[in-house]
């Protein structure tokens, strides 16, 4: 072996090792659970035109298990109202079709405690929201 190879390799190795250590250190701080909590929220909001309450939530990377405590999604119910959806907890466990196409498929979903609550008054309006639409 050439020692200009044994050098990339060298190189490729440390980089590789960098890229592994970086990972693990954004895991374990919380930093890559806060920010999937943020865009989980955010996407709920923006799919449903709700505004979106969140308790706990717990993501298991590795296993691709995400634990929601404390679901709530307000539509346009008056404050002394209860919410158009509430969950006590959610258990979302995904699979991975392909990394490369960013395919993904629900695996299993279990939701404990749901209450959902849809008031019509009589003008026929409802409580549940419409998302924005996109501009073109």
């Amino acid at each position: 072996m050439s020692a200009r190879w044994k050098r990339w390799m060298r190189r490729g190795l440390l980089l590789a090792s960098a890229a592994v250590l970086v990972a693990a250190v954004l895991i374990e701080t919380g930093v890559i659970e806060r920010q999937m909590r943020r865009t989980t929220i955010r996407q709920l909001e923006q799919k449903t035109g709700a505004r979106v309450e969140m308790g706990g939530f717990h993501l298991h990377l590795w296993r691709l298990h995400v634990e929601i405590e404390d679901l709530t999604l307000h539509g346009l119910e008056d404050a002394n109202m209860p919410p158009l959806f509430h969950a006590a907890r959610m258990d979302v466990r995904i699979r991975v079709i392909s990394w490369l196409g960013r395919k993904f498929a629900l695996d299993e979903l279990i939701v404990e405690g749901p209450q959902v609550v849809v008031n019509v008054d009589k003008n026929g309006h409802s409580n549940v929201p419409t998302p924005a639409t996109r501009a073109s």
